[in-house]
């Protein structure tokens, strides 16, 4: 358990350093070569659907999956036409929204004022 959950974290953070890099370089090039760089991560984070899914650590997952999403949102703001990359985010968001926002809401009390909140997120 521990060494699967090592290896999620170091996977995370490996994405998370990609990402910043991708930042650096994006905004240092030219906008061709952006585009290019955008649909290029857009395709590997595309692919690469499954990794959460996958996972048996439901707090990593709860914990990287808004980052993984805000990456999206960010690369669909500048490729807002990639095919991949909108049915990526689209499974993300909908996924996350069940998986942790509405499981929480269905834990709580129908009076409960945070219910209200919590399905407004949906």
């Amino acid at each position: 358990m521990r060494a699967r959950m090592k290896t999620s974290r170091s996977v995370f953070y490996r994405v998370v350093i990609t990402a910043a890099l991708l930042q650096v370089m994006l905004f240092a090039s030219g906008c061709s070569i952006k585009r290019v760089a955008v649909n290029k991560f857009g395709d590997a984070l595309a692919g690469g659907g499954t990794t959460f899914a996958s996972d048996d650590d439901p707090e990593l997952i709860a914990a990287a999956a808004p980052f993984s999403l805000k990456l999206m949102e960010s690369l669909l703001a500048e490729s807002p036409n990639h095919l991949g990359l909108l049915t990526a985010a689209t499974s993300g968001f909908t996924q996350y929204a069940y998986g942790f926002v509405q499981t929480e809401a269905d834990k709580l009390e129908p009076s409960d004022e945070v219910m209200a909140v919590l399905r407004s997120r949906r």
